[in-house]
């Protein structure tokens, strides 16, 4: 949780116009810069996958390891891993754009 929006999302906190704090923004740059290197590239199982599963790719290579999204016994719905997959690649703008 970012500790200057008191329990609220970034949204919420955005909508009444307080800035996001230093140290959030900070906190998120290190999480951003922690991750795999974008872009990660998303193959769904209904677009015939990857091996037949929705996947992330994360790198090329193969010592980067792939991610799978479970919720429960079950794949996560299409729209989960579009957006985990597509959030590597907005995160940092959307940081850039708040600094």
């Amino acid at each position: 949780m970012f500790s200057g929006t008191q329990g609220r999302t970034i949204e919420e906190a955005g909508q009444g116009g307080s800035p996001l704090p230093t140290e959030d923004a900070t906190e998120i740059g290190m999480r951003i810069a922690s991750a795999s290197p974008g872009p990660w590239m998303v193959f769904l199982e209904s677009d015939g996958g990857m091996g037949g599963d929705s996947v992330i790719v994360v790198s090329e290579s193969d010592s980067e390891a792939d991610i799978y999204l479970w919720l429960g016994p079950d794949l996560a719905p299409s729209e989960i891993f579009v957006f985990v997959a597509e959030a590597r690649q907005d995160l940092p703008a959307l940081l850039a754009a708040i600094r």
